[in-house]
């Protein structure tokens, strides 16, 4: 019997580069997201999720992600986050795939696609974790089995996150996602991330929403470049405790 590599080996932004051609990849995945997270529930995968997750030890590590996007990405556009600590959070941008150091960047949500993974979004700094190609075989085997490609993303948990709760609060062209606690005309909306551990799942991120659900709040305006300026424009319109800029 012939050897054959699996496809997992090389997964941009995991365990080998990335290039302009997986970020024009990234840009197509990304804009074929719907907004809307309103969709079949999948509470009946968890505990099989959890198993697969823990199994291959990598709990801490990875979690999974609710597929959904926010606005389109043009050509040679690239969705990029930071992580700020004042206040903690995780700032993702549109940016230019030209002000983007591809050698210092990491994927950090991966969409199983014709039966292969790719990111759709980025983190700044390189991924430095191992991760068994075992795991992420099965990850894509199960989510295909079960016809969850469509729903379920592979998300690269950020260790100033863990055992913490985040909202989402998305812009015309950004996204900021906030401890919960720091929300104040806002509510925890749909779930959008998960992380498993021996003991069990939790509910890890959330959209951000009002009574009329989750808004963009600068349609028409363009932000400032710095996410705590951002965090004073949400503070000001109510929808955080000034303790957020505190924290």
């Amino acid at each position: 019997m012939p050897f054959t590599t699996s496809s997992t080996q090389r997964v941009p932004g995991l365990n080998c580069h990335v290039t302009a051609d997986a970020v024009r990849r990234s840009r197509e995945l990304y804009n074929l997201l719907t907004e809307d997270t309103n969709r079949p529930s999948i509470q009946d995968h968890l505990q099989n999720l959890q198993h697969i997750f823990v199994s291959h030890g990598v709990d801490r590590k990875l979690g999974i992600h609710l597929k959904h996007g926010h606005f389109q990405l043009s050509e040679n556009q690239i969705l990029l986050g930071t992580t700020s600590t004042k206040p903690l959070c995780r700032w993702a941008r549109k940016r230019h795939i030209d002000d983007a150091d591809l050698n210092n960047i990491h994927g950090h949500i991966f969409v199983v696609q014709d039966g292969e993974l790719h990111p759709y979004e980025y983190h700044d700094g390189r991924y430095t974790e191992s991760i068994p190609t075992e795991f992420l075989d099965a990850f894509i085997k199960y989510t295909t089995d079960h016809s969850l490609c469509s729903e379920v993303a592979l998300q690269i948990l950020l260790p100033e996150f863990q055992n913490r709760c985040f909202s989402e609060i998305p812009f015309e062209d950004q996204t900021v996602m906030l401890e919960t606690e720091h929300l104040n005309g806002l509510r925890p909306g749909n779930v959008t991330g998960w992380t498993f551990s021996p003991v069990g799942c939790t509910a890890g991120e959330t959209h951000a929403e009002t009574g009329n659900g989750h808004e963009k709040y600068n349609v028409g305006a363009p932000l400032p470049n710095d996410v705590r300026v951002v965090c004073g424009i949400l503070i000001d319109r109510g929808l955080l405790h000034p303790s957020c800029l505190a924290a």
